[in-house]
Formats: C-alpha cells, structure tokens, sequence
C-alpha cells in the first residue's frame, strides 16, 4: 500500500460542481475537470472520513474484476484532482477527542456505506434535480426556525408531524419529480440497493421525504408520528462537517447532534409507534438532496 493510498480525500470549500452537456464538471478557479461514469462513483465516495484505499475496498467489493493497474489510475485520478486544487489529501485526524465523533452504541441512528450502483443512481437523480429546481419553487416557509431546544419544545406543543405541516421547512421538495420516468427508475434502482444493504430483500420499500436544501436552509423540529415504522434516507452534502442531522433521545432526553459527511452517505432510524416520539430537525450550511424511503409498520 502506497503513502497515497492512507491519505484521506475531501472536498475543497471553492471547489464548484457545475452541469455541462457532457456531465458533472467540477471547477476551482481556472482548474476544471470533467467527470465521467467511474470518476462519478468516486466523486460520491468522497466522505472526508474514508481514506483511498478504504475506497477501493468500497470498489472491489462492488466490482470484483477492478485489478492492480485500474486500483493505480484510481490513485492517479485522486492524485491528479488534489493537484488541481478540486480536494485536499490529509493524512487521518486524531478522532480520540473529536467534536464530531457519534455516540456509542446503543444507536438509535444507524449508518451504511452507499454501494457503487446506489450512488451511480443517486448522482442521476441529482442531477434531474438540479436541472428542474427552477421550474418548482421552495414553498412558503417561516424564516426562523428554531432548532434549539426551545423550539423543540415549542414543537411538542404543536405536536408538529411535518415541518411542511407548521411551515417551518425551508427545503424544496421534488416529489413533483416522482413521475418522470428517469427519476422513477432510478429510485427503484435505489431500493433495491438498500434491501440488500438491510439484507432483507423481500421488505417493501415505499418513497418519503424527497428534499432539496440550499445553503443555509433547515427543516423544524418535527416527529413524523403519522407514519411509525423505519426510515431509511440517502443524502449528499455539498462538504462534510457543514449539514447536521439533530434529534432527542425518546428515552435519556439528551439532544444529539450528528455531522452528515460529504457527498453521498445513508442513514436509518425508526419512528416508533404514538405516543412515544423521536423528535428530529436538519440543517444545511452547504447544499444538501435527501432521497427518503419508509418500511411502515
């Protein structure tokens, strides 16, 4: 294993994504590269947590016939985009006293690592999104969401199913985007994915929660206690450590606050039958899609 290899790749703050004809085209100043179907794959592994080679093992598992000479060009591409200054190549931080470092078990909050196939169709619904966002508009939302504690209170008064439901969503949705036949396909695609990363292939997946979030935008407090059963959510973020996923501990009360990593990442949690509640809120310093599906109980 080479020096390169132990490095981790994260994303540049000015680094741009930018839609061409051709693609994805990531930009930093005069430095520019155009993306194509494995560079996509390995755009969406890029996490800010896992190093190169833990990468290639994501690959390999995914794609058995990757051999010595294409595990190199994969080094070679990360080599070549942190030489254009489109990501940073550090070595692992000392996590023994990290901010961001998630709780330990018993979680009430689970995380997977995305398969090649489920970010390759995650990108492409990504990009629909982006090409129609003009054409649905951000709904009517309060301008002040409080994430606070405070607010959380405030929402167990209301006793807020949706933030849609108290206006206290500032996101896009694109469930407008659930009939075009592209979008469609490609969320099935991402279904099927996710049994097999649950390892039950024969539950029944249905869509819930698709958003898109500008820079600086959130979703309120809110339980979802209209539809108890587990959520699964795939979601992107522009840079890692700048979109948080926050929730209070239906048991301890404790109010954890869990950083989402760059590009593509998917987390499960359940939403447990009435009267208990698992309140939760998001917010997006960077642009943030989330792609939701739900096993109803």
């Amino acid at each position: 294993m080479t020096q390169t290899n132990t490095l981790i790749p994260s994303r540049q703050l000015s680094t741009q994504e930018i839609n061409t004809e051709e693609g994805l085209l990531l930009k930093n100043g005069l430095d520019q590269f155009q993306l194509n179907q494995t560079s996509i794959l390995l755009w969406g592994l890029v996490d800010g947590y896992r190093s190169i080679s833990e990468i290639i093992k994501i690959l390999k598992e995914a794609y058995p016939e990757i051999d010595g000479a294409q595990e190199r060009s994969i080094v070679n591409t990360f080599e070549m985009l942190a030489s254009q200054e489109l990501i940073n190549l550090e070595p692992k931080p000392d996590t023994s006293s990290n901010a961001f470092e998630k709780p330990a078990e018993p979680r009430l909050v689970n995380y997977y690592i995305p398969t090649p196939e489920m970010i390759w169709n995650l990108e492409l619904i990504r990009q629909v999104v982006l090409g129609t966002l003009e054409v649905y508009p951000a709904q009517d939302c309060d301008d002040t969401i409080d994430l606070s504690e405070s607010g959380l209170q405030k929402a167990k008064n209301l006793d807020v199913v949706t933030a849609g439901s108290n206006k206290t969503s500032q996101v896009t949705p694109y469930k407008n985007l659930a009939t075009a036949k592209s979008f469609r396909a490609c969320s099935n695609s991402v279904a099927g994915e996710i049994q097999k990363l649950l390892g039950h292939e024969d539950i029944n997946i249905v869509p819930r929660g698709h958003a898109y979030y500008p820079a600086g935008m959130s979703m309120g407090w809110h339980g979802n206690q209209d539809a108890p059963g587990l959520r699964i959510y795939c979601t992107w973020a522009e840079f890692e450590k700048q979109n948080y996923f926050r929730y209070e501990n239906p048991e301890s009360g404790d109010i954890i606050t869990e950083w989402e990593p760059a590009g593509w990442a998917v987390k499960a949690f359940r939403v447990p039958q009435s009267p208990k509640r698992l309140w939760h809120c998001i917010h997006a310093s960077s642009r943030r899609f989330a792609l939701g599906f739900g096993v109803m109980d």
